[in-house]
This record gives C-alpha cells, sequence and structure tokens, in this order.
C-alpha cells in the first residue's frame, strides 16, 4: 500500500526537526571544561578557586598574586590581571575581558566562598560566554609559632 502525499509530509516533518537539532550550535557547557590542577600554596599566600556548578565540579578557574589561569571549553588559558590581586577584571591572551562576578559571599574559616559566582568572557565572535561557578577566595595560614 502506497503512502498518500499527505502521509508523506506528515513522515517528513520529524526529519526536519531532526535536521534541526543537528545543525544547531555547539554544546558549551561547563561539564565540557578542562580541570586545572590544584596548586600547593605557601604560608602565607592567597588564592581564588573557581569549580564548575555542574555535577562534575571541574576546577576550572585559579588566580594569586602571579597567575591566573581559567579552563573553558576543553583548554587552559593564562590570563593577565587588570588590576592588583585579588583583582575580578582580566584579559584574555587575545585581548578580550574575562570577568568574575562573585554574588554573595559566605564567610569561611580562612576566606569567603561564593556559591552563585561566574565568569563571563569574550568568543572570538564577540558573544558573552557566561560559565557558573563556585568561588573561593583563601588563604594559606601562616605556621603556627
Amino acid at each position: 500500500m502506497a503512502l498518500g502525499s499527505g502521509m508523506r509530509s506528515l513522515c517528513f516533518i520529524p526529519a526536519l526537526f531532526l535536521a534541526a537539532c543537528a545543525t544547531s550550535a555547539p554544546n558549551t557547557s561547563p561539564s565540557k571544561a578542562a580541570s586545572l590542577e590544584l596548586p600547593q600554596m605557601k604560608s602565607g599566600e592567597c588564592g581564588l578557586f573557581g569549580w564548575t556548578t555542574d555535577e562534575k565540579r571541574s576546577f576550572v578557574f585559579y588566580a594569586d598574586e602571579d597567575e591566573a589561569k581559567y579552563a573553558p571549553q576543553g583548554q587552559i588559558i593564562k590570563l593577565a590581571a587588570n588590576e592588583a590581586f585579588p583583582t575580578l577584571d582580566y584579559t584574555d591572551p587575545e585581548g578580550r575581558p574575562v570577568i568574575i562576578k562573585l554574588g554573595k559571599g559566605e564567610p569561611l574559616v580562612g576566606g569567603t566562598r561564593y556559591p552563585f559566582a561566574r565568569i563571563t568572557s569574550k568568543t572570538a565572535d564577540g558573544w558573552d560566554r557566561v560559565m557558573p561557578i563556585a568561588l573561593v577566595r583563601s588563604c594559606q595560614s601562616s605556621a603556627s609559632q
């Protein structure tokens, strides 16, 4: 039994939806982010530490007085600080801004936790990329006397 022209059209519609899904923008979710290595801080040093808020909890941001690193979308990028540490204003190697917004802080022993922080960066096409992170500002305690 042959399908009528109306029935063929109905079969074609789901194929269009599948094709639209296949041609959508690539998935840029934080779960695809590379993970940095957790640095060893010396006594008295301070740092900013950021993890993705997804189920993977990838370590994707670190900054101290000497360096800042960010790991969006599977690559690790060294950032230049635009102010003295602890700054929230950085520039990537292509000169695009990378800005951290903290949200409300929660005090910790030796630091502050920002569970609803985010990193906003610009793509090469000029789009804003926003990555929700949980950020901790902490200092390594000095040696006991």
